[in-house]
């Protein structure tokens, strides 16, 4: 009685208590795993942090929402009957500060604030998390299970010559368990209490207790069958860290994309202002030698044109920058509509890059990054974390074929049972205690044969399973050839926009020279004002130009690493870059 107490009073736990317990095995799960599969553990959870950028913003700023579901699951308010309390959520990792406005934010402290409140990426931190689940439920089919009841009968029997009335207590408690070498075990015991409420008013104890054993012979015997689906969810676990860390390379050059592309939508909105002053005091010099006879009318006209023209680009980049930082802004997990920019400096350093960063050699990438394309296609097929998934895909397809032979064996399994003890009903009440005696109790030992008549299903299925081992092994070939493509690519791109800033900073200079020398000779009456307007123009292409090779280049850069597979990201979000025969530097940003 005191054990059947003590199992009610444990699965009785609150919800709460048995989520933190099974969110502690997961987590201890996913450490283990991680370790195995990427070589290091990291901080890895999936509760949002207290101070999550996006919900300061939205009171900061006093931004509108929809309602509770903006600020994030805390701020819901529980329906009637929610089985679990309120979790806070996890702390804030520093003391809160006064937020800025608008706040600016260089590279690195973007890819920290994506990493903590984009919705894609919490979404992949629980696909990670889901599998942990996955894992530790499929683990379950291998320990001890438990399961008890309870009842109690007032019962009525006036089948005889006199009515007797009694009450009937019944509790029972099972066991259960399957191991890995095929065996399966089950047991219960049984106690039954019955008193008499009527007549002689007695009372008597049943006690039973049976034990089964199934072993497999033939078909589904084996440790590596039996236990196919853990180590299948094993592997799961292993695929969702992987694809987690290909994720998170992904991620971060996406949004040094996003960011990247703001601050060249920025620079061409200043390139665009600044070519709009200089055609709009060049539309006024027109004027004034209109005035005074020294331009035609016609000319007048095309430097006025020119300087609409300006203003009309000048509005287009003001409305593709604010796009872009809207855009960026959702990328993070933020606010459209919060006050928020990256910092111009990120873009003032690759201006400052030495030249020589750009200079490509023939045939392989330009800078730190300079490998020939062989030696970079060997490094990603060695390191991508995804072609490592779709390897281990074949190893799973072969292993399902295994299974689905194993099927077509035929069944025999070995069973082994055993009872002892007696039940007590109402009828039996006037009996003496039970007792388990084992030298009275019943054992049997049976062999069940399943011969293999109609294997149709299970043919099919086998079929199925080789169909799908070819599949896997396409998709092998495919993810290589894209890979190589995709570094081949990567490479022919940096060595392109190498040389692209090379010739647009040559352009610039040349440009710049151009319209200084055009208004020279339109002061001088030697040039007319199209000279000028068309140097201007030249110099606007020019600049934004470089600018494009500059990002064009500094994303091939963080392209190629993430295609290598070799540019690592923290759990903060951070980067470590690659450099061929170096591991010791990388700054995040």
């Amino acid at each position: 009685p005191v054990l059947v107490v003590a199992i009610i009073l444990a699965a009785c736990a609150p919800a709460s208590q048995q989520l933190a317990a099974t969110d502690d095995a997961v987590h201890a799960i996913l450490s283990q795993r991680r370790t195995e599969a990427i070589g290091h553990d990291e901080p890895f959870t999936v509760e949002r942090p207290a101070d999550l950028l996006r919900r300061r913003l939205q009171e900061a700023q006093d931004l509108p929402a929809s309602g509770p579901a903006a600020l994030g699951s805390d701020a819901l308010p529980p329906p009637a009957g929610w089985p679990v309390a309120p979790a806070p959520p996890a702390p804030a990792d520093a003391p809160l500060t006064p937020l800025p406005s608008p706040l600016v934010l260089s590279l690195a402290e973007a890819l920290a604030v994506g990493a903590r409140n984009s919705r894609e990426y919490q979404t992949a931190k629980e696909e990670v998390f889901r599998a942990g689940l996955d894992l530790n439920l499929a683990a379950l089919r291998f320990t001890a299970s438990w399961a008890g009841t309870v009842a109690a009968l007032l019962e009525s029997d006036a089948s005889g010559s006199r009515t007797a009335t009694g009450l009937t207590s019944h509790a029972d408690l099972a066991a259960a368990q399957q191991l890995t070498s095929g065996l399966a075990w089950t047991a219960s015991l049984a106690v039954d209490l019955v008193r008499l409420l009527t007549l002689d008013r007695a009372s008597s104890l049943g006690l039973i207790a049976d034990a089964t054993i199934t072993l497999p012979l033939l078909a589904g015997s084996g440790r590596d069958i039996v236990r196919e689906p853990l180590t299948q969810a094993e592997r799961e676990v292993t695929y969702a860290l992987w694809a987690f860390e290909e994720y998170k390379r992904r991620f971060a050059v996406d949004l040094a994309t996003d960011f990247l592309n703001v601050l060249q939508a920025w620079d061409v909105m200043d390139n665009a202002a600044a070519n709009h002053r200089r055609l709009a005091a060049s539309a006024a010099r027109a004027r004034r030698l209109g005035e005074a006879g020294r331009l035609s009318e016609i000319q007048v006209s095309q430097a006025v044109q020119n300087e609409l023209r300006a203003r009309s680009r000048l509005l287009a980049a003001q409305e593709a920058l604010a796009n872009r930082l809207d855009q960026f802004k959702i990328a993070l997990g933020l606010p459209a509509d919060a006050a928020l920019e990256p910092d111009r400096q990120e873009l003032h350093r690759l201006l400052a890059q030495p030249d020589e960063m750009h200079q490509p050699n023939p045939g392989a990438a330009a800078g730190h990054l300079s490998m020939e394309a062989e030696a970079a296609v060997r490094l990603a097929l060695a390191q991508r974390l995804d072609l490592r998934v779709a390897l281990g895909r074949v190893e799973d397809a072969q292993r399902a074929v295994l299974v689905a032979a194993d099927a077509l064996r035929p069944g025999a399994d070995l069973v082994l049972a055993a009872t002892a003890g007696e039940a007590r009903s109402l009828a039996s009440a006037s009996l003496s205690d039970a007792r388990l005696r084992l030298d009275r109790g019943l054992a049997s030992a049976a062999l069940a044969v399943d011969l293999p008549l109609d294997r149709r299903a299970e043919v099919i299925a086998l079929r199925a399973r080789l169909l799908d081992l070819e599949a896997a092994i396409r998709a092998v070939q495919a993810l290589e050839d894209e890979i190589k493509a995709a570094v081949r690519a990567d490479l022919a791109a940096l060595a392109t926009a190498g040389e692209e800033i090379a010739v647009q900073t040559t352009a610039v200079a040349l440009a710049e020279r151009r319209v200084a020398s055009a208004n020279l000779f339109l002061e001088a009456g030697r040039a007319q004002i199209r000279d000028l307007l068309d140097a201007q123009d030249s110099l606007l292409l020019a600049q934004n130009a470089r600018t494009a090779a500059l990002v064009s280049y500094r994303l091939a850069e963080l392209a190629l690493q993430r295609d290598l597979g070799a540019l690592a990201v923290d759990s903060a979000g951070l980067w470590q870059e690659y450099r061929p025969g170096r591991t010791d530097d990388g700054d995040g940003s």
